[in-house]
C-alpha cells in the first residue's frame, strides 16, 4: 500500500536492544521518500512511545519533516518501508482475530461431478468447509476486542454490516484509528451497538462540536423542499463510549 503523511501504521522493531523479540509500534508517517547519503525510500515516522526515537526530523543538518510532539526533540525515526505495516478494515481485522486470518476469496473452489444421468453436483471441499464455518462464526458475533490491532478504517459501505449484523460491544482501543469520521460510518453499519471503546487513539477531532455529527440528509435536498427532514440518530442505542487518552476535551464530547 502506499504511504502517505499523516498515515497512521504499525512498525516492526526489537523488544530491546539486547532482545531478538520482535514487537509492534504504533507511529504516525511524517516523510517518505530518499534521505541524503542512503540508498532506496525511506519512512519517517513519529513514534507513539517517543523512547524508540532518535532525532526530531532533522537529520545532518536537513530537515525532513516535523513532529507533532514540539515538547519531546526525539521521538521519530527513519525506518524501511519494509518494517511497517499499514492499516487494514473492520472486516478484515475481524477475520484475522476470530476467523485465523483466511479470506472466503481465497478458500472459494467451485467443483463439480457428473452424475451416471448427466447431473451436475457440487464437490464441497474442506476450504469451502472453512467459508461455511469463517461466516457463522461473523454473523454470530456480538462482542468484537481488537484493541491492538492494526484496524483504521471501516472499509465499503455495507461491508461490517454484511459481515458483522449482530455485534453490541465493539473495542477498538489502541489501534490504527485516526478518523472521527471512520467512527460515524459505525453508526450506520452496526445500529444495534450499545459499548465502543476508541481510547488511546490519535483522532483528529473535528474544528467544532457541530463537526461531530455527519452532514444531515437533507442538506442536499432542493430548496424547494417545505421542511427539512430531521438527520438519523446517531449511534441510537449506543450507551457506553469510552474515549481515555484520545486528546478530547470534555465540551467537544457533549
Amino acid at each position: 500500500d502506499t504511504m502517505e503523511a499523516g498515515q497512521r501504521v504499525l512498525v516492526s522493531c526489537r523488544e530491546s536492544k539486547t532482545s531478538r523479540e520482535v514487537v509492534w509500534e504504533r507511529a504516525t508517517v511524517r516523510y517518505v521518500g530518499p534521505v541524503d547519503g542512503q540508498e532506496g525510500a525511506w519512512v519517517g515516522v513519529e513514534w507513539d512511545n517517543e523512547t524508540r526515537g532518535k532525532h526530531d526530523g532533522e537529520v545532518g543538518g536537513r530537515r525532513y519533516f516535523s513532529c507533532a510532539k514540539t515538547w519531546c526533540p526525539g521521538s521519530a525515526s527513519f525506518v524501511r518501508e519494509k518494517r511497517v505495516r499499514t492499516g487494514q478494515t473492520l472486516v478484515a481485522a475481524v477475520k484475522e482475530k476470530y476467523c485465523g486470518g483466511v479470506s472466503g476469496d481465497e478458500l472459494a473452489c467451485d467443483m463439480f461431478i457428473h452424475t451416471s444421468s448427466n447431473l451436475r453436483l457440487p464437490v464441497t471441499l474442506v476450504g469451502q468447509d472453512s467459508i461455511v464455518k469463517q461466516q457463522s462464526v461473523l454473523e454470530e458475533l456480538k462482542a468484537v476486542y481488537l484493541n491492538g490491532s492494526a484496524f483504521s478504517n471501516m472499509g465499503s459501505p455495507g461491508e461490517v454490516s454484511g459481515a458483522v449484523p449482530r455485534v453490541s460491544e465493539l473495542d477498538l482501543s489502541c489501534s490504527l484509528l485516526s478518523s472521527w469520521q471512520e467512527v460515524l460510518k459505525l453508526s450506520r453499519e452496526l445500529p444495534k451497538l450499545t459499548l465502543l471503546d476508541i481510547s488511546r487513539n490519535a483522532i483528529a477531532w473535528p474544528p467544532s462540536p457541530k463537526d461531530l455529527a455527519p452532514a444531515s440528509a437533507s442538506a442536499s435536498a432542493s430548496a424547494s423542499a417545505s421542511a427539512p427532514s430531521p438527520p438519523a440518530p446517531i449511534f441510537a442505542c449506543l450507551r457506553s463510549l469510552i474515549l481515555n487518552a484520545c486528546s478530547v476535551d470534555w465540551e467537544t464530547v457533549v
